[in-house]
């Protein structure tokens, strides 16, 4: 099984207010210090030489709620190891975050995470 955990406050939209007030208001990041996504190492085609595309199911969980996340990803060789390049879809209602409209501007409950690292010596 692979585990990543991100620090919630590490989260940047952007803008520095909006991450502010939605780290206290809505993502609680003190109740709910991290974002967790969770699947099968073998659910991953490393590729032997070049790159490999694919998409894999695991578990993403934050605000202490976890769903079903279908992540896409590409791995390429690097000349010190591999670089992994992920995304994926989520809406943040599933999860129980609840963002309310704001001086008549709402928000999109259907966010995308994004992930980009660099391997030494992988898989």
């Amino acid at each position: 099984k692979r585990v990543f955990t991100v620090p919630t406050a590490t989260v940047d939209s952007g803008i520095a207010l909006r991450d502010e007030h939605m780290n206290k208001n809505y993502v609680q990041i003190d109740q709910f210090p991290n974002a967790v996504l969770e699947f099968a190492k073998a659910a991953v085609t490393w590729p032997t030489d070049g790159s490999s595309t694919g998409t894999v199911t695991g578990t993403f969980t934050i605000h202490g709620v976890s769903q079903p996340a279908t992540v896409g990803y590409t791995i390429s060789k690097t000349k010190t190891g591999w670089r992994v390049k992920a995304r994926f879809d989520y809406a943040v209602s599933t999860h129980g975050i609840t963002i309310e409209p704001y001086m008549g501007v709402s928000f999109d409950h259907k966010m995308y995470a994004t992930v980009s690292v660099d391997l030494v010596d992988a898989p």
